[in-house]
């Protein structure tokens, strides 16, 4: 031992070996104790689940949404019901939750007459969210938007409570007063509003600033409201009456938000002159900070009020002690610029908010960042932590509000039995079996679902380092400071053989992928990697390489390779037939190497050691490896998920760390072991992790969901809309990229077509039901396969602008209108444009196809219709003379239009919401409609001529007769008004003509019933 600790020196090495020798003390200090969930939680959980379906089917929501959500309703409460009765409360906790969740709700003052709505709007606005709020209790949080609107959100159910409408510009800032019964929002319009929660009744106006209200905070008692905005001006009102208390001047740029201290003695504001200033209740400055050396974009006092955080576009975060006036902590992660803060309510973790789209939570006793949340597509503008801090909400640009779960409830199930310290755990292939070994020279086999001791397997005469399953979970391998390898029956217990042939403390071993060869590493002064022929228990190979301790050993998926990592800092690979060398790893680790891990596929290998750093290494290339920085101390550990995504980690810090791949960032960490934690696996359906630790104990650990705002369908705004002749399809199309195929009878979504890289402006479906084309901002033009999914055909930068709208016709081509004034038409099988031509000398405001493409109507700005013959080419409309003329139909632009099937009329309607039906060939209005006052951004004729569709900029739609031109019905959305921005954008009648199909600025589409 003693030459083994002169090998080992100041460097120190990976814990499993220094273990097997007794070697390692415990390391000081204890881990943060989560809080244990009771089984009366879950059963009130499953209660609520129940009671909401109930109330969902009763209100007919079952015959509105998908049977999709119900179906998954029922099969997560099913899961969460066998956890409960097997006593997994974690896990029974979370299903019951996200059950549910999956239970659909309505928006609120939701209009009758609505059959079916596709996809989910739950926290989601029609434009960038720019704040967020929990009330005091957690039960509600409120969302400001740039759409105008304030929604308030019921936090258990993820469902809408109530939309506010009360602003004429966007919000950028809403708060709850303490006592939950009022909110407060501000913004473009100046004023900021007071209204009730529960009604959405304004209670008062607070006036004051003369430019659009950037920050808004109530104080801890409510009796005031402080704010600031782009007049350079910080206030304070009384809220009781709406008097003005203070007008405090003295930053000379825009002031970007305002916060109250917790004790509420003071207040405090920043600028975009880089400044924070803060205030007592008389309105004198205590303290001014020069906090960045850029702009500052949040601010946020610490529990204490002793210290405040700022944040801005020099990407760091900043903790200052008020009273000093100084700097006391800085937080560098983020790539961009750091838009947002807040810290938890007991004052140990500060989360922000980026432009790189990423949240990050950060330990205030050590400074390190000890989670990264991802899943927004866009800047975050927002995050608060929920006051219980379970939970912590994000609003981002992507339009979006998520909600994280931060899993302060018991994460973990607790395996006890060993004596001393646990060096090795692992599951079996089939999930159900846990095995682990330590320095008690035990091995022990539990069942993971209920933590009972299956086999205690005794016959190692010093500490266990290592013990695995084989691929087939029948036999169990393990090692030991008594230089053996046991291989021990997994289902009965008993010894079937022993390898001997070491002369050290075998430190690592493992199968290979068949279960026929084992390999393992040895401790100086052998210093030998061997492989073993299972079946008979002799050598297929020895090899001595390494100038130190081998630490850990690997195989290679396919079994042909042979991966060793030892305290010399470097990583050998070998074949393992006859152990010839294939490759040296060096100059990656600068400390020893502690463990190894091959992807499933075989073409990257992980590796982890005492330089604290985890490495991804690329094998056929010679690059540098992937590092990922984040762990205090020695790391011990290291595993890759089953899906290749993710690696996890865990060492001396007491800390399980995962990470993403891809973004090369740490995604999630697990706290819970008080000492070392020396060995991480995955479960092979990777819905668990098991881990070892010298704490002496063994922890099962659920890997449920995280982030539980996503929603389904599409993302961001629906762009485009079409019904299937045959009416059995929904086709959607989305700024999120994609287009959706719904069942129309069900909503069920039946395929997600992707390949657009913009916008999706137009779909509609080929004549026969089986393919759908699609036009985007990318200026392509794509086929798709209805059944598939597949993309038949492309036209990669077809177009040369925007197309609103197109027309499949019979012949296998797509008519096209090409913003502003072109018309083309295109061959998707052969992959080409047939005809190209402008259909107007000036700028034209809307158009229309004919059903059958024949005929095309352009509105002119100034009012004028011109009507051409595609396939003539020739203008229809005609003077007394043959010569061609436009219909003067409008004194003012005209917003949309569209033909009759039989073609011989026309339905007009201009900016102002005047609405005219014209006999073409009479070139005379037959019937005018009074003025709708608002413009029409949508039209729709239904397939028998019967009737017609019209949405207004006012989020209404209303359907008229054709014979009469009486409404018949109206929807009234009572949807976000934006200028330029309308909710609808989008209509298409079913082939029946009894429905109207919408796209949604809100990411939905409805299925709208007519009369």
């Amino acid at each position: 031992m003693n030459k083994l600790s002169l090998l080992v020196g100041a460097r120190g090495l990976a814990v499993v070996l220094l273990a097997a020798v007794g070697l390692l003390c415990a390391v000081p200090g204890r881990g943060d104790e989560p809080a244990k969930l009771e089984p009366a939680a879950v059963k009130q959980l499953q209660n609520k689940y129940r009671a909401d379906r109930a109330a969902a089917e009763k209100a007919g929501l079952d015959k509105v949404f998908s049977p999709e959500w119900f179906a998954r309703a029922a099969d997560l409460a099913k899961s969460g019901d066998a956890a409960l009765a097997a006593g997994r409360l974690l896990e029974a906790a979370d299903n019951l939750r996200r059950a549910r969740w999956e239970i659909p709700g309505l928006p609120a003052d939701f209009p009758p007459h609505v059959a079916r709505i596709f996809g989910d709007a739950r926290l989601r606005h029609t434009h960038w969210v720019l704040c967020v709020a929990y009330s005091h209790d957690g039960k509600r949080l409120a969302s400001a938007s740039q759409d105008g609107t304030v929604k308030v959100w019921d936090v258990e159910t993820r469902r809408e409570l109530r939309t506010y409408t009360g602003h004429t510009e966007m919000v950028r800032a809403v708060a709850f007063s303490p006592d939950g019964k009022l909110i407060a929002s501000a913004g473009g319009d100046k004023d900021i509003r007071l209204w009730e929660t529960d009604t959405g009744k304004d209670v008062r106006p607070l006036k004051g600033h003369t430019e659009f209200v950037t920050g808004i905070a109530f104080s801890p008692d409510g009796t005031h409201l402080a704010s600031g905005g782009a007049d350079r001006k910080v206030r304070l009102h009384e809220v009781k009456t709406g008097k003005l208390v203070h007008e405090l001047a003295g930053h000379n740029l825009l002031i970007q938000g305002v916060a109250f201290s917790p004790d509420g003695k003071l207040f405090a504001s920043i600028s975009d002159d880089r400044t924070v200033r803060i205030w007592d209740l008389k309105g004198q400055v205590i303290a001014g900070l020069s906090a960045h050396a850029a702009n500052i974009y949040g601010i946020a006092f610490s529990p204490d009020s002793k210290q405040i955080a700022t944040c801005g576009a020099d990407n760091t975060a900043r903790v200052h002690d008020i009273e000093a006036g100084s700097e006391k902590q800085r937080f560098e992660g983020h790539k961009g610029a750091v838009t947002c803060l807040a810290f938890s309510k007991d004052g140990k973790t500060l989360v922000t908010g980026s432009n790189e789209r990423t949240v990050m939570l950060w330990d205030l006793r050590t400074g390190q960042n000890f989670r990264t949340l991802q899943g927004h597509t866009e800047e975050v503008r927002s995050v608060v932590f929920r006051n219980d801090g379970a939970e912590l909400a994000s609003g981002s640009v992507d339009n979006t509000v998520r909600l994280w779960d931060l899993g302060t409830t018991d994460q973990f199930r607790e395996f006890t039995g060993h004596k001393g310290y646990v060096w090795s755990a692992y599951f079996s292939p089939d999930n159900k079996l846990i095995v682990s070994a330590g320095a008690d020279r035990i091995v022990r086999v539990w069942e993971a679902a209920n933590g009972h001791e299956v086999h205690t397997l005794k016959g190692h005469t010093s500490a266990v380092t290592c013990a695995v399953f084989s691929p087939d979970g029948k036999t169990i391998a393990s090692t030991g400071g008594d230089m053996v390898v046991r291989l021990w029956d997994a289902k009965t217990g008993e010894a079937v053989r022993t390898f001997t042939g070491h002369k050290a403390t075998i430190t690592a071993v493992a199968f290979n992928n068949d279960g026929t060869r084992l390999v393992t590493g040895s401790a100086a002064p052998d210093r030998s990697v061997k492989v073993w022929n299972t079946a008979t228990g002799r050598e297929v190979t020895s090899f001595t390489r390494h100038t130190a301790v081998v630490s850990c050993v690997a195989f290679s998926p396919d079994g042909k390779t042979v991966a060793s990592g030892s305290a010399d800092q470097t990583i050998r690979l070998f074949k393992a037939d006859n152990g010839e060398e294939i490759k040296a790893l060096s100059g990656g680790h600068s400390a020893a190497v502690s463990a190894l891990a091959f992807s499933r596929d075989g073409g990257r290998l992980a590796s982890c050691g005492a330089d604290n750093k985890v490495l991804l290494w690329k094998l056929k290339e010679d690059a540098s490896p992937q590092a990922f920085s984040g762990h205090t101390g020695i790391v011990s550990s290291v595993a890759f998920s089953p899906d290749g995504r993710f690696l996890v980690s865990c060492g001396a810090d007491r800390i399980i760390r995962m990470w993403d791949i891809q973004a090369g960032q740490e995604v999630q960490s697990f706290r819970g072991h008080k000492e070392w934690v020396s060995n991480i696996a995955y479960s092979p359906d990777g819905r668990y992790l098991v881990s070892a630790s010298v704490d002496g104990t063994v922890k099962l650990w659920e890997l449920v969901g995280k982030d539980v705002g996503s929603g389904y369908g599409h993302v961001r705004e629906v762009r485009a809309v079409a019904v299937s002749p045959n009416g059995e399809y929904l086709a959607t199309g989305s700024a999120d990229r994609t287009i959706r195929v719904w069942d129309l009878k069900t909503a069920r979504e039946k395929v997600v077509l992707s390949g657009h890289t913009d916008t999706v402006t137009a779909v509609g479906f080929t004549p026969d039901n089986k393919q759908v084309i699609s036009a985007a901002d990318d200026r392509s033009l794509r086929l798709w396969d209805v059944a598939t999914g597949k993309e038949a055909a492309v036209l990669l930068d077809a177009l040369s602008n925007e197309v609103p709208m197109l027309t499949p016709l019979k012949d296998g081509k797509v008519r096209v209108w090409v913003a502003n004034r072109l018309i083309e038409t295109y061959d998707l099988n052969q992959g080409k444009q047939v005809e190209s031509w402008s259909g107007h000398d000036q700028d034209i405001a809307s158009l229309a196809f004919s059903s059958d493409g024949e005929l095309v109507a352009l509105g002119g700005v100034d009012g004028t219709v011109r009507i051409w013959n595609v396939l003539k080419r020739e203008r229809v409309l005609k003077d007394k003379d043959k010569k061609d003329i436009d219909l003067k139909a409008h004194d003012e632009s005209i917003s949309d239009l569209a033909f009759t099937p039989d073609k011989k009329q026309l339905i007009t309607a201009d900016k102002n919401g005047e609405i005219k039906l014209w006999d073409i060939e009479k070139q005379q209005a037959v019937k005018t409609i009074p003025a709708l006052k608002q413009s029409v951004v949508a039209t729709a004729m239904s397939p028998d001529g019967k009737r017609f569709a019209m949405a207004t900029m006012d989020n209404v739609i209303r359907v008229f007769g054709v014979a009469d031109g009486t409404m018949q019905r109206e929807w009234k959305l009572r949807a976000p008004l934006q200028a330029n921005r309308p909710f609808i954008r989008n209509l298409a009648f079913t082939p029946d003509g009894k429905q109207v199909a919408t796209a949604n600025a809100n990411t939905t589409a409805y299925l709208l019933d007519c009369p």
